[in-house]
């Protein structure tokens, strides 16, 4: 079964599905790669685009920043709403701490 070492240089850069390889510490198999990165062109963030028998990704860049921007702020309400938790949980513990209830 064919395996992939994927790089961010790869990625960004043209990627094939058909088992090309690079070196970075993360095997992947081929039907997986493939599979992902059909999911990546549905959504717009590469395009892909067929050469003989392969299909060559390229990324987004808009689009993947625009994603990226979207994660960021997603991430800082997650942020804001556990900063807000955060105080009531110490004080719900520190209460059982003292009755003796951990």
């Amino acid at each position: 079964m064919p395996s992939f070492l994927l790089t961010p240089a790869w990625i960004d850069s043209h990627i094939s599905s058909s088992g090309q390889a690079a070196v970075w510490p993360l095997v992947v198999f081929g039907q997986a790669v493939t599979k992902h990165l059909a999911v990546l062109g549905r959504v717009g963030l590469v395009d892909g685009r067929r050469q003989g028998r392969e299909i060559r990704y390229a990324v987004e860049p808009e689009r993947l920043a625009e994603a990226a921007r979207q994660l960021n702020a997603v991430a800082a309400q997650w942020d804001r709403r556990l900063a807000a938790i955060k105080p009531i949980a110490e004080a719900v513990h520190a209460r059982r701490v003292v009755a003796g209830d951990q």
